[in-house]
């Protein structure tokens, strides 16, 4: 153990027979575009500002998820 200065994780097949690490296969994954979102702060501020004004003129409202 002299000389070891960090952990390694170890798995069947990650060595070759001479002791030389062997090259990893790697995996295309299917990863897809799910939304892209393009707007600039000026729309998302005018956005807030529509929905805080429309829920301060509405009395009736109330967010039932925490009522249950």
């Amino acid at each position: 153990m002299k000389g070891v200065t960090r952990t390694e994780l170890v798995w069947a097949g990650k060595y070759d027979a001479e002791g030389n690490l062997r090259p990893v296969e790697r995996t295309i994954l299917p990863f897809q575009v799910v939304e892209t979102v393009n707007e600039s702060k000026a729309d998302r501020e005018k956005a807030q500002r529509d929905f805080l004004t429309l829920m301060s003129r509405d009395d009736t409202w109330r967010n039932m998820l925490i009522w249950g």
